[in-house]
């Protein structure tokens, strides 16, 4: 809506302040971590070392199946929601506002069942929202694929902020729980990267594909 309103600089004025905020308060307000959790015994940070600390740490039941799962995930949320919506929604003739909303109603959908969904990994485990989570994800970006209305988008991006919300935060509980104290700061940078990893290739592959078969 408010580039809609007031241009396409608009907002990234406001994200700047957002981000400007948000970083004096992690600065000013959020504790330091370190000493928080037992330190790794190994200290050596030679190439070789850390190669190998990696390779233990995805051998880790589940880690490398949680680090794909995230890599999947990002691949979804830039290629799919960031960037074909965004496309799908312009070739269907919607407006700045329309597409605006439609993409806010996924992050509101995916902050509602956060809660929810954290609940329920502590109580059966991440799996027990990981698996029902893809389904809903799947029926959300297929209706996105199929629907020419705009209340056929909304519901889309309604399923598919459910979906994402339920499995968001589970990989991480994941690799969490399958490594050592000592390993959780090494394992968490890996997951980070597969989930970077997916974001830079999600637009690449899907902008490609847009291109050549539509």
């Amino acid at each position: 809506t408010i580039a809609h309103l007031y241009g396409y600089r608009v907002p990234f004025i406001i994200f700047a302040g957002i981000a400007l905020v948000t970083g004096l308060w992690v600065l000013l307000q959020l504790p330091d971590p370190r000493g928080l959790e037992p330190a790794s015994t190994d200290h050596q940070s030679d190439g070789t070392q850390v190669s190998v600390r990696m390779r233990d740490v995805l051998l880790q039941s589940g880690v490398l199946l949680a680090c794909l799962m995230t890599l999947l995930a990002a691949y979804t949320r830039s290629g799919s929601r960031d960037y074909a919506l965004v496309v799908l929604s312009d070739e269907r003739g919607m407006v700045e506002a329309e597409i605006g909303t439609a993409l806010s109603l996924v992050f509101l959908a995916n902050v509602a069942v956060l809660y929810v969904a954290g609940l329920m990994v502590d109580r059966y485990g991440p799996k027990a929202m990981m698996v029902p989570s893809w389904p809903i994800v799947a029926a959300g970006l297929s209706i996105f694929a199929v629907s020419d209305s705009y209340t056929g988008l909304l519901v889309a991006a309604a399923l598919y902020g459910i979906g994402a919300g339920m499995g968001n935060a589970a990989p991480a509980v994941q690799i969490a729980n399958a490594v050592g104290p000592g390993q959780r700061g090494l394992a968490l940078g890996i997951f980070r990267t597969f989930s970077d990893l997916g974001q830079i290739v999600g637009p690449i592959v899907m902008g490609v594909m847009a291109a050549t078969v539509g």
